[in-house]
Protein backbone atom coordinates (compact mmCIF):
# COMPACT_ATOMS: atom_id res chain seq x y z
CA UNK A 1 0.00 0.00 0.00
CA UNK A 2 1.03 3.57 -0.63
CA UNK A 3 0.76 5.64 2.51
CA UNK A 4 -0.75 9.04 1.97
CA UNK A 5 -1.09 11.29 4.99
CA UNK A 6 -3.73 13.93 5.46
CA UNK A 7 -2.18 15.90 8.28
CA UNK A 8 -1.80 19.49 7.03
CA UNK A 9 -0.89 20.21 10.65
CA UNK A 10 0.76 23.54 9.90
CA UNK A 11 -2.31 25.01 8.21
CA UNK A 12 -4.83 26.69 10.47
CA UNK A 13 -7.53 26.49 7.79
CA UNK A 14 -6.98 22.80 7.18
CA UNK A 15 -6.13 21.86 10.77
CA UNK A 16 -9.69 22.65 11.83
CA UNK A 17 -10.98 20.08 9.34
CA UNK A 18 -8.79 17.15 10.40
CA UNK A 19 -11.48 15.38 12.39
CA UNK A 20 -12.72 13.75 9.18
CA UNK A 21 -9.36 11.94 8.84
CA UNK A 22 -8.24 10.41 12.14
CA UNK A 23 -6.01 7.93 10.28
CA UNK A 24 -4.08 8.10 7.00
CA UNK A 25 -6.00 6.78 4.02
CA UNK A 26 -4.11 3.98 2.29
CA UNK A 27 -4.40 3.78 -1.47
CA UNK A 28 -3.03 0.95 -3.59
CA UNK A 29 -0.03 2.32 -5.53
CA UNK A 30 -1.50 0.85 -8.73
CA UNK A 31 -4.89 2.52 -8.28
CA UNK A 32 -5.65 4.19 -11.64
CA UNK A 33 -7.52 7.01 -9.89
CA UNK A 34 -4.35 8.08 -8.10
CA UNK A 35 -2.40 7.92 -11.36
CA UNK A 36 -5.01 10.22 -12.94
CA UNK A 37 -4.87 12.54 -9.92
CA UNK A 38 -1.10 12.83 -10.24
CA UNK A 39 -1.39 13.40 -13.98
CA UNK A 40 -3.94 16.20 -13.45
CA UNK A 41 -1.78 17.80 -10.77
CA UNK A 42 1.29 17.78 -12.99
CA UNK A 43 -0.66 19.09 -15.98
CA UNK A 44 -1.82 22.05 -13.89
CA UNK A 45 1.30 22.69 -11.79
CA UNK A 46 1.88 26.01 -13.59
CA UNK A 47 -1.33 27.28 -12.01
CA UNK A 48 0.12 26.53 -8.57
CA UNK A 49 3.38 28.35 -9.32
CA UNK A 50 1.54 31.40 -10.74
CA UNK A 51 -0.47 31.79 -7.54
CA UNK A 52 2.44 30.86 -5.26
CA UNK A 53 4.66 33.52 -6.82
CA UNK A 54 1.96 36.21 -6.80
CA UNK A 55 -0.81 35.24 -4.36
CA UNK A 56 -4.06 37.14 -4.19
CA UNK A 57 -5.04 38.56 -0.83
CA UNK A 58 -7.35 35.62 -0.14
CA UNK A 59 -4.82 32.90 -1.12
CA UNK A 60 -2.57 31.09 1.35
CA UNK A 61 -1.57 27.67 2.69
CA UNK A 62 0.49 26.74 -0.39
CA UNK A 63 1.81 23.19 -0.30
CA UNK A 64 3.21 20.50 -2.55
CA UNK A 65 2.81 16.78 -2.15
CA UNK A 66 6.08 15.03 -2.86
CA UNK A 67 7.24 11.44 -3.06
CA UNK A 68 9.82 10.85 -0.36
CA UNK A 69 11.95 7.74 -0.78
CA UNK A 70 11.64 5.31 2.10
CA UNK A 71 13.05 1.85 2.73
CA UNK A 72 10.30 -0.03 0.89
CA UNK A 73 9.27 2.49 -1.79
CA UNK A 74 7.89 6.02 -1.49
CA UNK A 75 5.71 7.92 0.92
CA UNK A 76 3.65 10.79 -0.42
CA UNK A 77 3.75 13.67 2.02
CA UNK A 78 2.89 17.37 2.02
CA UNK A 79 5.54 20.08 2.31
CA UNK A 80 4.99 23.78 2.94
CA UNK A 81 7.24 26.77 3.49
CA UNK A 82 8.63 25.97 0.06
CA UNK A 83 11.79 27.70 -1.03
CA UNK A 84 14.56 27.44 -3.58
CA UNK A 85 17.96 28.22 -2.13
CA UNK A 86 20.85 28.17 -4.55
CA UNK A 87 19.05 25.68 -6.78
CA UNK A 88 18.00 23.42 -3.86
CA UNK A 89 14.27 22.97 -3.27
CA UNK A 90 13.36 22.84 0.43
CA UNK A 91 10.11 22.41 2.33
CA UNK A 92 8.83 21.49 5.78
CA UNK A 93 6.84 18.30 6.25
CA UNK A 94 3.27 19.26 7.08
CA UNK A 95 1.80 15.96 8.10
CA UNK A 96 2.89 13.11 10.30
CA UNK A 97 4.86 10.65 8.18
CA UNK A 98 3.42 7.14 8.15
CA UNK A 99 6.79 5.43 7.64
CA UNK A 100 8.55 6.83 10.69
CA UNK A 101 11.60 7.65 8.55
CA UNK A 102 10.84 11.38 8.79
CA UNK A 103 9.32 13.72 11.37
CA UNK A 104 6.54 16.25 11.06
CA UNK A 105 7.94 19.78 10.50
CA UNK A 106 11.29 18.37 9.39
CA UNK A 107 12.89 20.41 6.60
CA UNK A 108 13.60 18.22 3.59
CA UNK A 109 15.22 18.74 0.24
CA UNK A 110 13.36 17.58 -2.84
CA UNK A 111 13.59 17.63 -6.62
CA UNK A 112 10.80 18.91 -8.88
CA UNK A 113 10.30 15.39 -10.27
CA UNK A 114 9.18 14.27 -6.79
CA UNK A 115 6.11 16.54 -6.94
CA UNK A 116 2.86 14.61 -7.34
CA UNK A 117 0.19 17.11 -6.21
CA UNK A 118 -0.32 20.71 -5.15
CA UNK A 119 -2.79 22.75 -3.17
CA UNK A 120 -3.56 26.15 -1.73
CA UNK A 121 -6.55 27.77 -0.11
CA UNK A 122 -8.44 30.52 -1.91
CA UNK A 123 -11.07 32.15 0.28
CA UNK A 124 -11.20 28.98 2.41
CA UNK A 125 -11.71 26.67 -0.58
CA UNK A 126 -8.99 24.19 -1.46
CA UNK A 127 -7.62 24.48 -4.98
CA UNK A 128 -5.86 21.57 -6.66
CA UNK A 129 -5.38 18.70 -4.21
CA UNK A 130 -6.34 16.02 -6.70
CA UNK A 131 -5.10 13.19 -4.49
CA UNK A 132 -7.43 14.27 -1.69
CA UNK A 133 -10.37 13.69 -4.02
CA UNK A 134 -9.31 10.07 -4.44
CA UNK A 135 -9.02 9.65 -0.67
CA UNK A 136 -12.40 11.25 -0.07
CA UNK A 137 -13.96 8.76 -2.45
CA UNK A 138 -12.85 6.02 -0.02
CA UNK A 139 -14.79 7.50 2.91
CA UNK A 140 -18.30 6.42 3.92
CA UNK A 141 -20.93 8.71 2.37
CA UNK A 142 -21.73 10.70 5.52
CA UNK A 143 -18.07 11.46 6.26
CA UNK A 144 -17.40 12.21 2.59
CA UNK A 145 -20.22 14.77 2.41
CA UNK A 146 -19.03 16.42 5.61
CA UNK A 147 -15.44 16.56 4.34
CA UNK A 148 -16.55 18.00 1.00
CA UNK A 149 -18.35 20.76 2.85
CA UNK A 150 -15.35 21.36 5.14
CA UNK A 151 -13.01 21.75 2.16
CA UNK A 152 -15.42 23.99 0.23
CA UNK A 153 -16.10 21.40 -2.46
CA UNK A 154 -19.28 19.99 -3.97
CA UNK A 155 -19.86 16.46 -5.23
CA UNK A 156 -19.24 17.83 -8.73
CA UNK A 157 -15.81 19.15 -7.63
CA UNK A 158 -14.96 15.69 -6.35
CA UNK A 159 -16.00 14.02 -9.61
CA UNK A 160 -13.97 16.49 -11.68
CA UNK A 161 -10.86 15.79 -9.63
CA UNK A 162 -11.25 11.98 -9.60
CA UNK A 163 -12.35 11.36 -13.19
Amino acid sequence: MLAIGLGYAAFEFIRSRLNAFPEPVLIDPDDPRMARATQKALQTIDRFWEHYNDPAEDEDDFALKIRMPIEDGNEQIWVGEISNRNGRWLGRLLNEPVSGEFQIYQTVEFEPDQICDWTYAKADVLEGNFSLAVMLSELPEKKRQRALSDFGWSSNDLELRVS
